[in-house]
């Protein structure tokens, strides 16, 4: 199936989001950055094998909590279309077949509805934003 040139833009930067850490902790080390080079360091928090290591180390000491497994977040991403305005179709980071098999087209703009932290997808205003934006925009 020939994808034209913003669905692939999209499938690119879907992947690169869900995935834009996988390579900094393959191998348990994390990446620090020092004055004069970069070096390599055993990860002294939480690893994740497709996401990275993640510490309390500042910038990201604001919560004093480390992150749950991606099993127990079960972060989902989800597409909604005119085809599908109230149930969201799933977008699979380990299955590429979602995306092609969605109703995702390359002749509409892209909108990223993101929540807050301890927030989730079903809130209010999120799906009254969906609502409005499918309205305003497709």
């Amino acid at each position: 199936m020939e994808l034209d040139r913003r669905t692939r833009t999209f499938l690119v930067f879907f992947l690169c989001l869900a995935l834009e850490l996988s390579n900094l902790c393959e191998s348990s080390m994390r990446i620090v950055p020092s004055r004069r080079r970069v070096s390599l360091s055993r990860c002294r928090g939480v690893r994740y094998s497709r996401l990275g290591c993640f510490t309390l180390d500042p910038p990201f000491n604001n919560t004093q909590w480390l992150p749950q497994s991606p099993s127990v977040v079960n972060t989902r991403f989800l597409l909604y279309t005119r085809h599908n305005p109230t149930t969201g179709h799933r977008l699979d980071t380990d299955n590429s077949s979602s995306m092609t098999s969605s109703h995702l087209t390359g002749d509409k703009d892209i909108k990223i509805l993101i929540h807050g932290f301890l927030q989730y997808g079903s809130m209010e205003f999120l799906v009254n934003m969906t609502e409005a934006l499918l309205h305003v925009v497709s």
